[in-house]
């Protein structure tokens, strides 16, 4: 049992975590019934199309809020060794918090969703949640940003590839404010949100592989 060191453990969920959440992301969006060939801002249609998903295709959501977690137990860990000496401690404890929060709007948001095959669909609910989630995307893109500005400031991890990732997150938080104000943005935006889930994907690799050689 020695072996399951914090670092070990929050490695394999940073290598393991984000990269589920995406896979899981695509399968729903473009191979099963929940989102294939629906518009993101299509509210009724996704509403009606949960509601009447094969149950294996509404259970598999399940792995995105597991996966979340697991990502943040991964970043809490880094974030631990930014606190020991001090160097990020700031920009990484804060950017934490933030992806906490979005973290805790998508467990909210996909259990929501889950609902829809209780009682049925409703599209006004389904809108309220895509709004709650376009702000917990908000936040939590700005949480992103801070933590990978805090690790370039760390030898350990690649200064580069920390700089690119708050960039696409600092572009992501702007893209969910104009998402916030115009749903016809949606489907362009959400396109691009996809692509900053695979880079962040591939950045958590990184930061995985690094802090379980500590």
């Amino acid at each position: 049992m020695d072996s399951y060191t914090p670092n070990k453990v929050g490695g394999l969920c940073l290598i393991i975590g984000p990269a589920l959440a995406t896979l899981t992301y695509i399968l729903s969006e473009f191979l099963f019934s929940t989102g294939a060939g629906l518009s993101p801002a299509d509210f009724s249609g996704r509403a009606d199309a949960i509601a009447n998903a094969l149950a294996y295709e509404r259970l598999i959501l399940l792995v995105i809020p597991v996966a979340l977690v697991c990502a943040f137990n991964g970043l809490r860990v880094v974030q631990g060794m930014c606190k020991a000496d001090g160097v990020g401690d700031g920009l990484t404890g804060l950017g934490l918090i933030m992806f906490l929060f979005n973290v805790i709007v998508i467990v909210v948001a996909i259990g929501a969703f889950q609902a829809f095959a209780w009682v049925g669909a409703n599209g006004d609910i389904a809108a309220m949640l895509g709004g709650v989630q376009t702000m917990g995307g908000l936040v939590g893109s700005v949480g992103v940003m801070l933590f990978a500005l805090g690790l370039s400031t760390r030898s350990e991890f690649n200064k580069i590839f920390s700089l690119v990732i708050a960039i696409l997150f600092g572009i992501s938080a702007i893209t969910s404010v104009i998402a916030m104000n115009d749903t016809s943005s949606w489907e362009i935006i959400s396109a691009y949100w996809g692509l900053t889930y695979i880079a962040i994907s591939a950045y958590s690799i990184h930061l995985g592989l690094v802090i379980r050689k500590k």
